[in-house]
């Protein structure tokens, strides 16, 4: 097996690292890429069809926070001409509250 490794361009620069697979050939592999990088390249068929597997979220033995509906997902936005923006939930759309207190 020939393993490719691709130097970033700057050290120090945000990446992700994580179970990806191809959705052209179905190859499973570890990848690493700069933040927000999408269409990884397949190191089985060289497309630019790969993707991670698993959504971004907290690391083994972070704190996560849940909305009382169980949705983990959320969403940040304003509402008219508010001044701030707040937290939604995704599953629910109620406001996100007391996470910090």
């Amino acid at each position: 097996m020939t393993v490719k490794v691709l130097e970033f361009k700057r050290p120090g620069d945000p990446h992700s690292s994580g179970e990806a697979i191809c959705a052209h050939c179905k190859h499973e592999w570890v990848a690493v890429a700069p933040a927000g990088q999408r269409n990884l390249e397949c190191p089985a068929c060289s497309s630019h069809r790969g993707v991670f597997k698993w959504p971004y979220g907290p690391s083994e033995g972070d704190e996560g926070y849940q909305c009382n509906c169980g949705s983990e997902g959320f969403f940040i936005m304003r509402r008219g001409k508010q001044a701030n923006g707040a937290v939604y939930c995704r599953g629910c759309g109620t406001e996100a509250t007391g996470w910090f207190q």
